[in-house]
């Protein structure tokens, strides 16, 4: 679909490392969570790359010695879900927001051509915690995004935040759709799905391994996202170039 005679974008941003620096936080729930929920020392979150966060809470559980139930899962993760909720003012105190990110997202948010929303391994009602926290949630469509509560595998988000935009009566093919993230996987899952993907070399992962990866462009941080609006243009010139004319 096009807007205004231009071609609209699903711009499907990651968190954490992007956008914010909160990781510390990480360790400060599951450790509250462990100790109410079960009374035991906690060592650390086991990861679990590409895959969502209730993967996490089994591999985490089993590490330390716990039967990763259904019913236990479950209870972690609501408890994660409502930790995060309650600590939103001390996750700000604790995180940042990365440079750029804010007026980033202002300039995206302010043109109609795109659409935009997270695409996370992390439940829901975390991430919407997260991005409240920062006071990013006015900047995003969080009902047309991806979570780990969707689906098991990450390659598997971009596909439903498409379905969930189409619902709203917007389409946006898979050449619309962007990945912006800083990990190899961000870009491994848009290469997977079709989409562009955009690296912010921000994280843990350095230029060269997101290049290894497939992104399509690699900018240091959001100060400057001047680069990724010009790629979009000339991807949106190709498009149009290559759309038949109707006699």
């Amino acid at each position: 679909m096009r807007t205004g005679g231009r071609e609209r974008y699903l711009l499907l941003w990651a968190i954490d490392g992007t956008l914010i620096e909160a990781n510390g936080f990480r360790h400060t729930m599951y450790s509250r969570v462990f100790d109410e929920l079960l009374g035991i020392p906690f060592r650390k979150v086991v990861s679990a790359p590409g895959f969502s966060t209730i993967e996490k809470i089994r591999r985490t559980l089993s590490f330390h010695g716990v039967t990763p139930t259904d019913r236990l899962v479950g209870l972690v993760s609501d408890r994660l879900v409502s930790g995060y909720v309650a600590a939103r003012d001390e996750l700000a105190d604790d995180g940042q927001l990365l440079p750029g990110a804010v007026a980033a997202l202002r300039r995206f948010a302010a043109d109609e051509r795109f659409v935009q929303t997270v695409l996370t391994c992390t439940l829901k009602g975390i991430a919407c915690a997260k991005i409240e926290a920062f006071g990013l949630s006015p900047l995003f469509e969080t009902s047309v995004g991806a979570y780990g509560d969707d689906a098991f595998r990450r390659v598997e988000l971009p596909d439903v935040a498409r379905r969930r935009c189409e619902l709203t009566g917007r389409h946006v093919p898979r050449s619309g759709t962007v990945v912006i993230g800083d990990t190899d996987e961000d870009m491994r899952t848009a290469k997977a799905a079709g989409a562009h993907a955009v690296a912010v070399a921000t994280g843990r992962c350095s230029p060269s391994a997101l290049w290894c990866a497939g992104a399509d462009i690699v900018v240091p941080d959001l100060t400057d996202i001047a680069p990724v609006w010009d790629y979009l243009e000339a991807v949106g010139r190709r498009s149009t170039r290559s759309r038949p004319v109707a006699l």
